[in-house]
């Protein structure tokens, strides 16, 4: 520390006052320097710009520029353990950040490029940059609440890589200028493993009915849904969710079926299967179960009786020709 701060100090007094370097600086590769933000993406509101340099000789300052034009210095000295457990044997590695905010909606939309260079105290340099796209509301540069008509907003079930669905508030904030998370709700598990499913399903016949049966081996579902469909001898049926219940429960009532049919025509098999369910996917189907409907024999209680026959008309016989 104190061989840096005595080249820091011979250093300064060679450039008093001066953001350019001497005549004699020249680009050094050696000298590390790592733009982090912005990043090449889509740049709103007011972020960071913020990275990292590190020299052979230590670093003096940094200074950016915006589209080949110099700004300033960037304030440099930023605490940064991960650069210092990387890069250990550098002269006040564990201080190597550099950083500030910046308000991009001051910058016209479009396409900009930064570019940062770091001096060491030798007056050598490095630099890096990065091409980005900035986007703002119109020519607006500064937004309050007012002038937007919602301030907050909701994004929900979103997946994490955890395999939960999170419902997420975000509200606007006019000290960064973009909508911020405010909350973070756990909705439980997203999807359901292979095999989690329910099993051993059954079907009964119960008073017209059909009762369902199964058991839950399910962790964390949201609830069961229960689909059916209805097979003649020369045509399957499609499958119709037909009702849900809520979870760890293990049985259904299917009161909206009909198992009777007519003798002799074609009569039917029901077929049921199970699903878990999460707030967004399902498990796999269960096994499925089946019920047959019930042919009735159609007979009335009496025969309705034949109409009667018409009258014959009565006619007189014609007379008999004369001679007879």
């Amino acid at each position: 520390m104190t061989r840096t701060l005595f080249r820091r100090t011979a250093f300064a007094l060679f450039c008093v006052g001066a953001t350019a370097a001497p005549s004699f600086a020249a680009v050094d590769s050696s000298i590390k320097v790592v733009l982090e933000e912005p990043g090449a993406e889509t740049m709103t509101g007011i972020r960071n710009m913020r990275g990292w340099a590190l020299g052979d000789e230590g670093i003096d300052y940094v200074v950016w520029y915006l589209d080949g034009v110099e700004q300033g210095r960037i304030p440099y000295g930023g605490s940064r353990g991960d650069v210092q457990g990387l890069h250990p044997d550098y002269p006040d590695s564990e201080f190597p950040g550099f950083s500030q905010a910046w308000n991009y909606a001051l910058w016209e939309p479009g396409e900009h490029t930064v570019r940062v260079r770091a001096y060491d105290l030798l007056g050598n340099h490095n630099e890096a940059e990065v091409t980005f796209s900035v986007a703002r509301f119109g020519e607006k540069r500064f937004l309050r609440a007012s002038d937007l008509s919602m301030t907050e907003f909701v994004l929900p079930r979103l997946k994490i890589k955890d395999d939960h669905a999170y419902t997420i508030r975000l509200e606007w904030s006019q000290a960064v200028q973009q909508f911020v998370i405010r909350d973070i709700v756990d909705e439980g598990f997203l999807f359901l493993a292979p095999g989690s499913g329910p099993t051993g399903l059954t079907a009964t016949k119960t008073d017209g009915d059909v009762e369902l049966s199964w058991t839950d081996i399910t962790d964390g579902e949201t609830g069961f849904y229960i689909e059916r469909r209805m097979n003649t001898p020369t045509v399957d049926g499609t499958w119709e969710r037909i009702g849900t219940v809520s979870s760890n429960m293990e049985g259904f009532l299917d009161t909206s079926v009909n198992l009777d049919c007519v003798a002799g025509l074609s009569c039917g098999v029901f077929e049921y299967r199970v699903f878990s369910f999460v707030p967004i996917g399902s498990s796999f189907a269960s096994n499925v179960a089946a019920v047959h409907q019930d042919p009735i024999l159609l007979v009335p209680d009496e025969l309705d009786p034949l109409p009667p026959l018409p009258p014959v008309p009565e006619s007189p016989l014609p007379p008999l020709p004369p001679g007879i």
